[in-house]
């Protein structure tokens, strides 16, 4: 089941990679529904949040949205993927265990992948077993 943790390394690398590659921050929404990077006064917004329709009219710009999207700025995912791979270092396969012992979490004792690592690949990053 390392293939797991394979994996969930490898999306952490990605929205590391991304968030390294994006325009940095901080990122602040305002109305009517864009993105800037901070300070505003530079001049450059980073997202606007619209939608279009399928005649191609324009949906009103949504600050809602907006201020979800600036949530999830660079720093922020940053800092993010420091703490999953904390999670992912306490809470590793025991390779020294024998015997009965073999197979579970160092960290909370559970099979491995543990509940945690579990919860951090689906959940956190999108993973789904294979069929």
């Amino acid at each position: 089941m390392t293939d797991m943790v394979e994996w969930l390394r490898g999306a952490i690398d990605g929205a590391e990679l991304a968030a390294e590659q994006a325009t940095s921050g901080p990122w602040v929404a305002h109305s009517p529904g864009f993105v800037d990077v901070e300070p505003v006064s530079r001049g450059r917004f980073v997202a606007m949040a619209a939608e279009v329709n399928a005649d191609g009219s324009h949906v009103p710009l949504v600050l809602a949205d907006a201020e979800h999207i600036a949530l999830h700025d660079p720093k922020a995912v940053l800092a993010r993927c420091v703490g999953d791979r904390k999670t992912l270092s306490l809470h590793r396969l025991d390779g020294a265990a024998e015997g009965r012992l073999r197979g579970f979490c160092v960290h909370c004792g559970w099979r491995f992948p543990c509940p945690d690592v579990r919860n951090l690949a689906h959940n956190g990053y999108g993973y789904r077993e294979a069929e």
